[in-house]
């Protein structure tokens, strides 16, 4: 069976108030996280863009600075920021974590969104308005 394999920098994108922090925060604006999600299908890109339409979950094992967690769905999520990359690789992912294994949550997270940061090169814009936001 052939196997592929993703690699996905997790930015910390999402504003977590401290009401909800946890330690360790998924969240943690001073932590670069590594995502990477393995598909047992060779063909897992087109099964992701043919169910984009239909929001339809393809399993795969994701594993978080080293820890697994097998059986993940993954989906393409968004709309404009689906659409207005075109045919490029910088697409969107939603990720429920216990799609496939019931339970299983990521630092108490069920659902991760991955966005493309489609009108940020940087990446960063969300982090760093957070970050003032939050001083402020």
């Amino acid at each position: 069976m052939i196997r592929s394999a993703l690699t996905l920098l997790l930015l910390v994108v999402l504003f977590s108030p401290a009401s909800v922090a946890q330690t360790p925060d998924l969240y943690d604006e001073t932590v670069l996280r590594t995502v990477e999600l393995t598909f047992s299908q060779s063909d897992w890109w087109q099964q992701l863009t043919a169910n984009y339409a239909s929001e339809t979950y393809l399993q795969a094992d994701m594993t978080v600075e080293g820890t697994s967690y097998p059986g993940v769905g993954v989906r393409f999520k968004g709309n404009s920021s689906y659409n207005s990359v075109g045919n490029s690789d910088k697409k969107p992912f939603n990720i429920d974590v216990d799609a496939f294994n019931p339970g299983q949550e990521l630092l108490g997270y069920k659902k991760l969104i991955l966005n493309n940061g489609y009108k940020d090169p940087t990446f960063c814009r969300e982090v760093l308005s957070y970050h003032v936001m939050r001083s402020y």
